[in-house]
Formats: structure tokens, C-alpha cells, sequence
């Protein structure tokens, strides 16, 4: 529960590059490629060629950051369990 937090403060940085695999182009090339999008100050944002992948790589970082914390949970487990020997069964009992 400790590390939730980060965990989810580490989402927004994947999120963020949703746009993976595009390119942003000047206003002139507006009428380039029928699926573009335009923006709002005129420059198009067309997919690139690392279009489908780019999203993958992205959220690795998340699955990747979820993983060390699961391993850092098991691992301050077994610091406190033994720093605190008894002491720490007894607070398992008490705070589930």
C-alpha cells in the first residue's frame, strides 16, 4: 500500500506520451494526408513511422516500475521482520 503511490504518479509519465509515433508538422503541410489532424495554431500532426509501436515502449516504464516495487515491498518485509523480530509480527496482527 506504501508504494501505490508511486506507482501511480509513475502512469501520468506514459500517459503523457500518447502521442508516440507522431510527427508534428508545420501549417504548410496541412493538406499532406487526408487522416491528419490539425491544431489549433495550424501545424498537423500525422503518424510517423514508428506508428503502433510507440505506445508499447511507453508504458513499459509503468510495468517495469511495478515490478521493483513489488520485489521493494518483499524485500522491507523481511528488513523489519528482522530488525523488529516479535515487535513486527505483533504490529502484522494489529495493522493488516
Amino acid at each position: 500500500m506504501n508504494y501505490l503511490g508511486d506507482w501511480i504518479q509513475a502512469i501520468p509519465f506514459s500517459i503523457s506520451t500518447g502521442l508516440a509515433g507522431y510527427l508534428i508538422l508545420p501549417a504548410s503541410l496541412a493538406g499532406a494526408s487526408p487522416e491528419a489532424m490539425v491544431m489549433a495554431d495550424g501545424r498537423v500532426v500525422v503518424q510517423g513511422a514508428a506508428k503502433g509501436w510507440g505506445m508499447i515502449f511507453t508504458y513499459a516504464y509503468v510495468f517495469w516500475f511495478g515490478i521493483l516495487l513489488i520485489h521493494r515491498e518483499g524485500r522491507d518485509t523481511a528488513a523489519c521482520a528482522e530488525k523488529y523480530g516479535d515487535d513486527w509480527e505483533k504490529y502484522k496482527k494489529i495493522l493488516r
